[in-house]
């Protein structure tokens, strides 16, 4: 009993127009009832109805502003999807590669490319070589070269890389599934490895082979 004073105490601190209206629905009720039966023959019978009315509507209006719905609070739901990343994937703190992996495992999207590149150090170390001549050819272009080598490296990585080594969380899980994409990644990182620096010394065209 104490505890529903005390909520209903609370809900009147934090909603005053509600209180306004059971308070004013309150006397409304009184003033109807005080007066006689409600639907007695009297002079002001005509105001006893009305006033009874509009005292039920302030009550059930007060009483609508003190329901509030309950806070959810921040999602208690773990994020399954990237549990089950972490858990087949784990985070190698030896493995370094172009991309911060804290930054990676802070948020709640995965994918088994990024999570293969922070669970091999081998990996990681291609993937950050890459980014090395990646950034040391960009250096020697000129401003309108720029956008299509930006391009063509985003074709690498959509088209080739990701296109050539497919795999699932659940078939990673698997020593020898993991080890077979963890070569086709690193053959189509050393492969563009390859092909950015042709590019330095004008052997090849922006794409590769």
């Amino acid at each position: 009993m104490s505890d529903t004073i005390a909520a209903i105490a609370a809900a009147l601190q934090q909603t005053p127009f509600g209180t306004l209206l059971l308070f004013l629905g309150a006397a409304l009720l009184l003033v109807a009832l005080i007066s006689g039966s409600i639907f007695g023959v009297r002079v002001h019978s005509r105001m006893r109805v009305p006033a009874f009315a509009t005292g039920v509507l302030c009550v059930l209006g007060s009483v609508f502003l003190f329901v509030q719905p309950p806070d959810p609070g921040p999602n208690p739901e773990p994020n399954k999807l990237a549990a089950s990343f972490d858990e087949a994937l784990p985070h190698n703190p030896s493995a370094i590669p172009s991309f911060s992996c804290n930054e990676y495992y802070a948020g709640r999207e995965r994918n088994v490319y990024s999570s293969l590149l922070c669970h091999d150090p081998v990996l990681a170390a291609r993937d950050t070589q890459m980014r090395v001549v990646f950034d040391e050819h960009r250096e020697s272009l000129r401003g309108d070269e720029w956008p299509f080598f930006l391009q063509s490296q985003r074709e690498w990585r959509t088209k080739r890389r990701d296109n050539r080594c497919r795999s699932t969380i659940s078939a990673l899980k698997e020593a020898s599934a993991k080890a077979a994409m963890i070569l086709c990644m690193t053959d189509e990182t050393n492969a563009r490895i390859k092909e950015i620096e042709a590019l330095e010394d004008g052997k090849t065209g922006v794409l590769g082979s």
